[in-house]
């Protein structure tokens, strides 16, 4: 089934969201936060993805050049056969992201400051990449509005691919299922 034009606008609306918090924290913490093109930290971690994000950068890879189509599933399909046992992402291209524009929510906002609380204990968590934040004799001090709360980001995220995976495949309870990334570029490109 074909994916309609709109099925995508509340996933959209969440990433420009996700967008303008995360250029705010740069703005005011623009000595503190060191990400930057060519950090890839981020990048070292196989990823499963939500049914939305998964049809979402579905359609990216569908749309890069074919040598760069070539090369991701070929890192796709190294990665599935433990072939390479490298744990880098298979979209990443030397420095950058393949699909940059299109990465998913997870990728959007690593590095960042975030809180979380314990399902368990309840206690409020924060957690930043250890490249941020880090200068010797700096101490920043940051209060929840520093911080991205990532348990209502992934909150909408999982509404947002709740009434997505309803209405295109007619069950809701699909979407509590996963996909890894190497999965994704190969379920995308088929044999390329």
């Amino acid at each position: 089934m074909p994916i309609r034009e709109d099925a995508f606008l509340h996933y959209q609306e969440l990433l420009s969201d996700i967008s303008l918090i995360t250029k705010d924290l740069k703005e005011r913490f623009s000595q503190e936060i060191t990400c930057h093109l060519g950090c890839i930290g981020c990048c070292q971690q196989q990823l499963t993805l939500s049914l939305v994000e998964v049809d979402f950068i579905s359609l990216a890879i569908k749309n890069l050049p074919t040598a760069q189509q070539q090369k991701v599933l070929l890192a796709a399909q190294t990665i599935k056969n433990k072939t390479n046992e490298t744990n880098t992402c298979p979209l990443l291209d030397g420095i950058a992201c393949s699909v940059y524009e299109s990465r998913p929510v997870i990728c959007r906002t690593h590095g960042f400051p975030i809180t979380f609380k314990d399902e368990e204990s309840e206690d409020l968590f924060l957690d930043v990449c250890p490249l941020n934040f880090s200068k010797d004799g700096e101490s920043v001090e940051l209060n929840l509005t520093d911080t991205i709360d990532i348990d209502r980001l992934n909150l909408r995220l999982a509404a947002i691919n709740y009434t997505y995976s309803r209405d295109k495949l007619g069950d809701g309870k699909k979407s509590a299922e996963r996909m890894e990334m190497s999965e994704i570029i190969i379920s995308a490109l088929g044999d390329l």
